[in-house]
């Protein structure tokens, strides 16, 4: 099994489509933590009865639904283009057992997913916590720290999730555009 998800990495790590949607992920992530920082200014240029009516800074709610899309596209095209290439014949000849062939690429691609969502919620949280956690309510994020890292990994939860659904889809369907379009709705 270890040959088979090995196989599978190095085909995710050699595509530039997986560098694509890491990138993206971590922009989403700082534009959320650019938001954060415009917000906390505003919250603190305003008045206190605009105070009132800030919400909290936290930015991962916004920013999960794209992240979440982007991954997505990475499960999807992890096996659709094998398929859409035929690809995939040479892939099913060198591992004939399909469960372990279909179960090292979703190890895979949720390694991968898990990675960048990790290191963009990660990342998010600790920056929107340096920036308005010691602010006052409402803008203040969460009570804690340790909130906050409980949000950045039920966040990367769900983009590994998505991964691994778009992923299945994309094996049940074999086709990129129907997949995309199925995981769209679904989110």
């Amino acid at each position: 099994m270890t040959a088979v998800v090995t196989a599978e990495w190095n085909k995710l790590r050699t595509v530039r489509s997986t560098y694509f949607v890491a990138v993206f992920v971590l922009v989403l992530a700082a534009l959320g933590i650019a938001t954060v920082q415009m917000l906390t200014d505003a919250f603190l240029a305003g008045d206190a009865e605009g105070r009132r009516l800030y919400d909290p800074a936290d930015l991962t709610i916004v920013v999960l639904p794209f992240a979440q899309l982007t991954i997505a596209v990475l499960g999807t095209l992890a096996v659709t283009s094998e398929f859409h290439t035929g690809t995939i014949r040479p892939t099913l000849q060198a591992t004939p057992q399909r469960g372990r062939l279909f179960a090292g690429k979703a190890l895979a691609i949720a390694a991968v997913a898990t990675m960048v969502g990790a290191v963009a919620f990660t990342g998010m949280v600790l920056a929107s916590w340096f920036i308005a956690g010691d602010k006052p309510e409402p803008i203040k994020p969460w009570p804690s720290l340790g909130d906050g890292l409980l949000v950045a990994g039920a966040c990367t939860l769900g983009v590994t999730v998505a991964a691994l659904v778009a992923y299945g889809l994309g094996t049940a369907l074999r086709s990129t555009a129907a997949t995309l379009v199925t995981v769209t709705g679904l989110l």
